[in-house]
């Protein structure tokens, strides 16, 4: 079972730590736990969340309180020498937002996945079928094929055809740029958006690089006419190619002495596109990598990690270009037998940066987690 607990403020958007003008405060309390039955596993949980928004300078505020409830259920099967996962999970929740928001959202889906492996060579299949909050219903069917070149390395290509109908927030959401979540109108002239997806690569326990090519039939996107007053519309046709790998390499040194065992420890990820344009507020080239060291023996442990991500421009929906940026941050851990301590900070260089344009990070900041680990 986990329990999580996070309070946070801060300012919005475009606004300083503590604003004058608008500030946001969120609180957020997630309890959930998962119950193994045989091939299937079951998790039930529940989300509690406060926002609290305020704008001085128009005089808007708005509270929304959150309740929500949720079940995913999964199956894992072998059938007639095929591999065969599926499950459902399912979601209600309770709003009181005032008459800007509905009271009762209610979202699920379903999926199934089968694979089928002769020799060197397999076939997997599978699909997601589900509904969003807002009434926005998606279909999402994919087929995969691979070889295993070595051991421990396959070549893959896949397929899919996604198909996505817009949501009862892009047909009719009000526009109020005072509200954060009406700054952008509704349509409801919308049409479904179609995506045809491909890409081919290697993929490995500690390695994967993949070429993928998207191509949207009436994407649906924010259109800005005449500088101001967005609002959802269709684009016809949107393609992009691109790159993205990860690399995951791990070392571990047995001292035979003192029975103490070092891990060394390098991660990177990244995604570039080489063609086409990138959505809005998504940078076309991106990045982290991170490094670690870890000592421990049967009663105590120590270690240190460093992160760094990379950000490359991004544009707006006014058409305006936002700098990238680099953050950087650590963290160190101390256990000892089931009591284990982390401390973290975040953004060690104090960089003033924005993932979403307009939307301030946080600066500098630190946090403190201990945890004790009482159940097997």
């Amino acid at each position: 079972m986990d329990i999580r607990y996070v309070d946070n403020e801060h300012g919005f958007p475009g606004s300083t730590q503590f604003p004058l003008y608008g500030r946001e405060t969120d609180q957020t309390i997630d309890v959930a736990g998962t119950f193994d039955l045989d091939n299937a596993a079951v998790t039930l949980f529940y989300d509690y969340g406060n926002t609290d928004y305020v704008d001085s300078i128009m005089d808007k505020a708005l509270v929304v309180r959150s309740d929500q409830f949720g079940a995913l259920v999964a199956r894992h099967d072998t059938l007639q020498g095929a591999i065969v996962d599926f499950g459902a999970s399912g979601y209600l929740t309770a709003l009181d937002g005032g008459h800007y928001l509905p009271t009762r959202l209610s979202e699920g889906d379903i999926w199934a996945r089968g694979r089928i492996n002769s020799g060197r060579f397999f076939v997997q299949a599978g699909g997601l079928l589900g509904m969003g909050n807002y009434h926005d219903a998606f279909f999402c069917p994919k087929a995969e094929f691979g070889v295993k070149i070595v051991e421990s390395m396959d070549l893959r290509a896949a397929f899919s055809r996604d198909v996505r109908l817009p949501s009862d927030f892009e047909k009719w959401a009000p526009f109020d740029s005072s509200i954060p979540y009406f700054s952008v109108a509704g349509n409801e002239w919308l049409e479904p958006e179609y995506c045809l997806a491909g890409e081919i690569g290697l993929r490995g326990e500690r390695l994967m690089l993949n070429l993928y090519r998207l191509y949207f039939t009436d994407l649906i996107a924010v259109h800005v006419e005449n500088g101001y007053n967005p609002f959802y519309m269709n684009v016809k046709s949107w393609e992009a190619n691109g790159v993205e790998g990860h690399l995951s390499y791990p070392i571990r040194i047995y001292s035979s002495d003192s029975g103490a065992v070092t891990e060394l420890s390098f991660t990177g990820s990244f995604n570039a596109l080489m063609s086409g344009d990138s959505l809005l507020y998504v940078p076309p080239q991106q990045a982290r990598a991170g490094l670690s060291i870890k000592r421990s023996t049967d009663r105590f442990s120590f270690g240190i990690a460093l992160r760094a991500d990379f950000s490359g421009a991004r544009h707006d929906m006014y058409g305006a270009e936002h700098d990238g940026f680099s953050v950087y941050s650590l963290a160190a851990l101390v256990k000892f037998l089931s009591l284990s301590c982390v401390v973290r900070l975040n953004n060690v260089f104090d960089e003033s940066y924005t993932s979403i344009p307009y939307y301030p990070m946080a600066p500098r900041n630190y946090d403190v987690s201990v945890k004790w680990e009482f159940w097997d």
